[in-house]
């Protein structure tokens, strides 16, 4: 006991310097009322964390949500790591502040289980701490990652896995196996498939190098006590030597054991997901070219373009590259290779995690698209990870070999008090100056940005910049040196420590004090309701659903809108929401691509065919409001004439017409900026294109576009088209570089219309009559020329959304056409998949109403038996009577319907169909069918009849049988080992 106090109190320094430096790194979260909760940590994962452990408080199991995407299984969700001990913040304290712990918890864990893993292969107390800062706030930690969480979490459990590893060469293999499995378990409780992955194929190799290493220079021989009966080459000893590689495979087994339950849970959301094959384009977008891996490392500041970078501090590098030339020297000479053999370990690993950060940019990449498991993941960049790590690893190396060759005993000049004082003050003013210079340099890289004189990060030019960090990393080795080689040791291990947390702050600091800082919201930020949230309250969630279109989902201002999954804080059932497993069928109906996580903005979808009538998906998915965001608020003034902010930009077609929103106030002016294209034929005074200005009261006003007049050739100055335009030039608005020669202006001309009384706009309507003209919009507003402001126009919803709210720039439409959440129709239809998505969305060439008929899919396994003697069973004809259906209890994971018909009939449920979810009626298993491509359906008899469904989660349980027998095996060994004990 006295052995292990004495070892933890000379680690007592370093750990606290862990402490000191998250303490200063992170102050606005610990010292201000700012919560560093931002971007997917926000918009992600802490609304379904709140959603999920509301759930678990009520006794409820989190299998099922409705409140994302008309129902998803909340558990295949598993980067919100519902079993990982750091959320569990949520059963106690408000939601915002356990986010905050799971943010930030990695920057103070991370360094510390860094620093203990080379503390046991031997490395200084400040060569460990070297490392474990360098990589905790290098370019993979600081960053749109860190600022997630998820990868962060994830891969700080690694060290401690290498630790248990590195402790199997001479300790017993069962203990070491359970620490190697604990730690990769909660890597994987944390739910990042990309993230754990990554960390199992590290430790592996880590384990197989450990074994595989030549047994005379590296491995440990065992004694005999250790292996009866057995000299160094029998096979008891060969099997020894392979503990390692035991501990790391049988760790990452138990990790993948113990957590099944929700690691299958997720694989069968992948393979019903957008993501179930992942072409090679979507899997290597991302890669860093050479020339931004050079930049993100050199000078991140100027580079910051993606979610990672390849930065470590400069002086971590410097001593990386001292342990990789110190190692090729052992070897040479023959000297101590057991370290020498990890540096090339660790090099190794740089190396491939350099080449994969470049992905698509070199050959290697093809062939990792074709490693099962590996090919799922996308972002090459994120191999920033393997490459810092590895670096900063070696930095620790490196730090060991330099102060071992440069310390030396003291002289005897030395040996005088005032030499030592000398020394030991010469030693402070270059820590003292090395501070000044830090401060100096991050003064005048961010001065100029905080004046409003430049933009970020423009306070230094980037040469500039760069010769500022070489003079620095000189600097601060200067000091380094100097105490090194004049100091006494307690003064020599101050000045280090205290150049080590200069070297690895001030950059970092900078990156995250303008990318990351200014998101972070105070916490009365996540305790306000918005505005729409309060107009929605009071409605019964589950009789009706919400669709919230996306916003810049960095940092949504939940003040003023809640948008996707967001709402379900609020309780609201929601058709819309951000999820990477996005199921193929959801997808596909909002005409998503692979890389689509995210339902569109309604009024600017991906695909513009949601806005035509026909398009029912809303109206099947009991959407009876949208939640829509407006353009950015403000205006412009320019020759007496108001145009909003915002850009309305779209392009109307030969013969195609375009319908605009309108505004609630009375207005009395409409002032548009536009150009022609392919108009150089018009004649002056031509008509392009109608404008027709409906009315809340019913009227009409028209206006015309004219050409010369209105509007003109957007090239209208270029050489071989001024000559031949025959047409004027109108009011011109802006002009911007017609090609990137810039060799002539594309021009935007300015109009603006006089409605002739003040009234209230309901739509705005613009209708091409120019014969292969195209009217390019830019702005279109409206405002009242007596009174301040001016209100965008934007693509209005199709005609049967009626807007109910307009505030604080959001706007909500009542959709009456929005189905009941359960109905029953009379007649069925069987047909393809296929056909139900083109029916459900309008191209079908037969029209479909889904009052009256169901479109419903054979299950994938049916028999031609089955078929036919389903199609007999069907309900077909009309009710007589009115029919019921109506939910009388409503949960998360399941549902009761009471049902009343005078004929057998379709029950339609608008509950997205997903495997797992069984029915009964009246008490009796049921059958249940893919109803108009999404829904759930269940054939019931005439009469009254109570059907409830449940979701079983299949997968979870599968998976959870797995787990219970990893936990007994567990528990059994753990019995045993103490017995023989």
């Amino acid at each position: 006991m006295i052995k292990i106090f004495l070892k933890l109190k000379a680690e007592a320094s370093p750990l606290a310097i862990i402490i000191a430096f998250f303490i200063a790194f992170f102050w606005p979260a610990i010292f201000s009322d700012m919560c560093f909760v931002s971007g997917d940590a926000q918009f992600y994962s802490y609304p379904m964390r709140e959603a999920a452990w509301k759930m678990i408080r009520s006794g409820v199991l989190p299998l099922w949500t409705p409140h994302i995407l008309s129902g998803y299984p909340l558990l295949s969700m598993s980067h919100l790591g519902l079993s990982y001990p750091l959320t569990w913040g949520y059963l106690f304290l408000p939601g915002h502040i356990a986010e905050e712990i799971y943010v930030l918890a990695p920057y103070l864990l991370t360094p510390a289980f860094v620093y203990a893993y080379l503390r046991t292969v031997n490395c200084s107390r400040l060569a460990a701490l070297l490392a474990g800062l360098s990589f905790t706030y290098g370019g993979m930690m600081v960053s749109s990652l860190g600022q997630t969480a998820m990868f962060t979490n994830t891969v700080m459990w690694l060290p401690l896995m290498l630790i248990a590893i590195e402790r199997a060469r001479t300790g017993r293999l069962l203990l070491r196996l359970a620490g190697a499995g604990a730690a990769y378990t909660m890597a994987v409780l944390t739910g990042l498939g990309q993230g754990f992955l990554y960390v199992g194929f590290i430790a592996a190799g880590y384990g197989a190098f450990l074994s595989l290493a030549p047994k005379t220079e590296f491995a440990v021989a065992p004694s005999e006590s250790e292996v009866p009966g057995g000299g160094w080459g029998s096979r008891s000893t060969r099997l020894f030597r392979l503990k390692p590689l035991i501990v790391s495979l049988g760790g990452i087994a138990i990790g993948a054991g113990l957590a099944a339950f929700q690691i299958f849970e997720t694989m069968m959301a992948q393979r019903l997901s957008l993501r179930r094959a992942m072409t090679y384009e979507f899997f290597s977008v991302g890669s860093f070219s050479p020339l931004l891996v050079w930049q993100s490392f050199s000078n991140p500041i100027y580079h910051y373009h993606y979610d990672v970078s390849a930065y470590v501090a400069p002086l971590a590098a410097v001593f990386a590259l001292v342990a990789i030339i110190a190692a090729m020297r052992s070897i040479a000479a023959m000297r101590s290779p057991g370290r020498s053999l990890r540096v090339y370990f660790w090099l190794l690993v740089a190396g491939l995690g350099l080449l994969l950060m470049m992905g698509d940019h070199t050959p290697l990449y093809r062939l990792v698209y074709h490693i099962p498991l590996v090919n799922l993941f996308r972002n090459p960049r994120r191999h920033a990870f393997e490459w810092t790590l590895a670096v900063s690893t070696l930095a620790a190396f490196g730090w060991d070999v330099a102060a071992g060759f440069i310390t030396r005993a003291l002289n005897k000049k030395d040996i005088k008090t005032a030499w030592l004082w000398r020394n030991d003050l010469i030693g402070a003013l270059l820590l003292a100056g090395s501070a000044v210079a830090m401060i100096a340099l991050m003064w005048q890289a961010s001065y100029p940005v905080r004046t409003g004189a430049a933009i970020w990060p423009t306070g230094l030019a980037e040469t500039t910049m760069a010769r500022a960090k070489l003079a620095y990393t000189l600097l601060l080795l200067a000091a380094i040196y100097w105490g090194w080689r004049k100091m006494r040791p307690t003064g020599r291990e101050a000045v280090s420590a205290m150049i080590i947390m200069l070297a690895c702050f001030w950059e970092p600091y900078l990156i995250a004090s303008h990318s990351w800082f200014p998101l972070n919201k105070p916490a009365s930020h996540f305790t306000q309701v918005s505005p729409p949230s309060r107009f929605l309250e009071g409605r019964a969630p589950e009789e009706w659903r919400v669709y919230t279109s996306s916003v810049p989902w960095d940092s949504p201002d939940m003040r003023w809108h809640e948008t996707n999954n967001l709402t379900a804080r609020r309780g609201f059932h929601n058709a819309a929401g951000y999820e990477p497993l996005l199921t193929q069928r959801y997808g596909l109906v909002f005409g998503a691509a692979t890389s689509d996580y995210i339902t569109p903005r309604f009024d600017a979808p991906s695909d513009s065919r949601i806005l035509d009538p026909g398009w029912q998906a809303l109206d099947l998915l009991n959407v009876r409001f949208l939640i829509q965001p407006g353009p950015p608020p403000g205006w412009t003034e320019k020759d007496s004439v108001r145009f909003a902010a915002a850009d309305a930009y779209f392009d109307l077609a030969p013969g195609s017409s375009r319908l605009l929103t309108g505004a609630l106030a009375e207005v009395d002016t409409l002032s548009l900026v536009t150009a022609t294209a392919n108009s150089t034929h018009l004649p002056q005074g031509a008509v392009v294109s109608k404008v027709i200005v409906h009315t809340n009261d019913g009227g009409r006003i028209e206006r015309e576009i004219k050409a010369g007049v209105d509007t003109a050739e957007w090239a209208y100055e270029r050489a071989d088209v001024k000559p031949v335009i025959r047409h004027s030039l109108p009011r011109v608005f802006a002009s911007v570089p017609g090609d990137n020669l810039n060799s002539f202006p594309a021009l935007r001309y300015s109009t603006k219309f006089d409605l002739g009384e003040k009234t209230k706009v309901d739509r705005v309507e613009l209708k091409s009559v120019a014969e292969g003209v195209t009217l390019i919009v830019f702005k279109a507003t409206v405002y009242d020329s007596s009174s301040a402001g001016a209100f965008p126009l934007t693509r209005r919803l199709p005609e049967h959304w009626r807007k109910v709210y307009d505030q604080e720039n959001i706007q909500i439409y009542e959709n009456p056409r929005a189905l009941p959440r359960a109905w029953l129709v009379p007649k069925v239809e069987f047909v393809s998949a296929e056909e139900a998505l083109r029916r459900i969305r309008g191209e079908s060439e037969q029209s479909f109403n889904p009052r009256e008929i169901a479109l419903l899919e054979y299950p994938p396994d049916s028999t031609p038996d089955f078929m036919n003697k389903s199609r007999l069973d069907m309900p077909q004809g009309d009710f007589k009577a009115p029919a019921e259906a109506r939910i009388v209890n409503y949960e998360p994971n399941r549902l009761a319907i009471e049902t009343v018909a005078d004929k057998r009939a379709a029950l339609i449920v608008s509950e997205t169909h997903y495997p797992g979810w069984e029915a009964t009626t009246d008490g009796q298993p049921a059958a249940i069918l893919t109803a108009n491509y999404l829904l759930r359906s269940v054939i019931v008899p005439e009469g009254k009849h109570r059907v409830e469904m449940r979701y079983t989660a299949p997968a979870a349980r599968r998976g959870a049988i797995i787990s219970m027998l990893t936990l007994l095996t567990l528990v059994i060994g753990a019995i045993t080992w103490r017995i023989k004990q």
